[in-house]
Parts: C-alpha cells; sequence; structure tokens
C-alpha cells in the first residue's frame, strides 16, 4: 500500500499542471526570439571565456550559428498566420 501512495505521489509531480502549461505555451510563442537572442549573444559570451577555455569563441560561434539555423527552421516550417484565418476575399480571385 506504501508502494502504490509513493507511485501517486510521484506521477503526481510528472503531471502537467496549469502553470507548466503556461510555461509551455510562452515558450512556444517565444522560441524563435530567445533563440536569436542566444544566438547573438553566445559569440559574446564565447570571447569573454577565452582565459577559461581557449577554444570557447569557435564553440561561441558555432552555439549562435546553430541557434540561428534552427530558428530559421522552426520559421520556416510555421504555417503563415494569413492563410488559416482569412477566408480569401472576392478581389484575390
Amino acid at each position: 500500500m506504501l508502494f502504490l501512495g509513493l507511485f501517486e505521489q510521484t506521477l503526481y509531480i510528472f503531471l502537467p499542471t496549469k502553470e507548466l502549461l503556461f510555461v509551455l505555451q510562452w515558450v512556444k510563442r517565444y522560441l524563435v526570439p530567445i533563440l536569436c537572442i542566444i544566438g547573438v549573444f553566445s559569440p559574446i559570451i564565447g570571447m569573454s571565456l577565452i582565459d577559461t577555455f581557449y577554444y570557447s569563441t569557435v564553440f561561441g560561434w558555432i552555439f549562435g550559428f546553430c541557434c540561428f539555423v534552427i530558428s530559421y527552421i522552426i520559421v520556416s516550417k510555421r504555417p503563415d498566420e494569413e492563410e488559416t484565418t482569412s477566408p480569401p476575399s472576392a478581389t484575390e480571385s
């Protein structure tokens, strides 16, 4: 019986709550700007860490480039809002 109670508590931790769903919606909406900001600042952070690790500048530039590529892929795969929300008008036909 004790095992079943622990299982229920553990399962409750992993179930989505309202706050988690809100955070996931927020991240989904602002993922591209967040990736672009990270992509801009990662080479700067990499250059500032050059004393700690010699190749940090290269890794910063690579990480920044990957952030921009991922954001471009997300934007290119996302459907246009115009096409899904507004029906075609008579003048467009």
